[in-house]
């Protein structure tokens, strides 16, 4: 079937484009097949696809000194240790991914696992932020943290003190969080290995929530077909 949304498609542009309508609307999966007739597995596989292309978007779009970034963060042993021992190593943890903003707008980052214990304990309040040392390399200092778990924590961080408009810079760090935490819970749970679609799409809807979504969408997949 020819689509130039999509290759080898099985649907046509004009459903295809009646599945983007709705999903810029932000039904879910179950709502979209319902309303537009599709199978629940074909629009499951479209949204997943749409999802990867937003994330692209996102990571395509970081400032140019974030970009190349490189991390070296070191938390001492003694720190390491004795929380692990406290927390039982750990064992409810979840993910955890940063929040920072650049140019009026807000980015995220999921945290790479070999660094996710150090940062936990921040999150958590069991370490200030500064006991983490960043190098000079390091592309940034987060603004915030979350973790994602049966707990949620999240935690600002108020020590950076090169902030300009500070009040201003760090609710617009909670006014995304707030934002995301509704999207995420109309998922009634997300696996792991979807959590960064989800993320970059809160972070894309964020960011461009007084934009036409539709037409943001269409552009990407035009541009670059599932």
């Amino acid at each position: 079937m020819s689509n130039k949304f999509i290759k080898h498609a099985k649907i046509s542009e004009a459903k295809f484009k009646q599945l983007v309508k709705y999903f810029a609307l932000d039904l879910d999966g179950l709502q979209i097949a319902e309303l537009s007739g599709l199978n629940r597995n074909t629009v499951g596989r479209y949204i997943n696809l749409i999802r990867q292309r937003i994330a692209e978007y996102c990571e395509g779009n970081l400032p140019p000194r974030i970009s190349n970034r490189e991390v070296d963060i070191t938390v001492s042993d003694e720190i390491i240790n004795s929380n692990l021992e406290e927390h039982g190593k750990y064992k409810d943890s979840g993910i955890i991914f940063g929040l920072f903003k650049s140019s009026n707008r807000i980015y995220t980052e999921m945290v790479d696992e070999q660094y996710s214990l150090k940062f936990r304990d921040i999150v958590r309040g069991v370490s200030p932020w500064e006991a983490a040392t960043y190098s000079v390399k390091y592309w940034y200092e987060f603004d915030g943290l979350v973790e994602i778990a049966k707990n949620k924590y999240f935690r600002l961080n108020q020590t950076n003190v090169h902030l300009l408009n500070k009040t201003s810079h760090l609710n617009s760090i909670k006014s995304f969080w707030g934002f995301a935490q509704l999207r995420l819970l109309k998922f009634r749970g997300v696996a792991r290995r979807n959590f960064n679609l989800h993320l970059k799409e809160c972070e894309f809807r964020f960011n461009n929530r007084d934009q036409n979504i539709y037409s943001l969408v269409m552009d990407l997949v035009k541009n670059n077909p599932l």
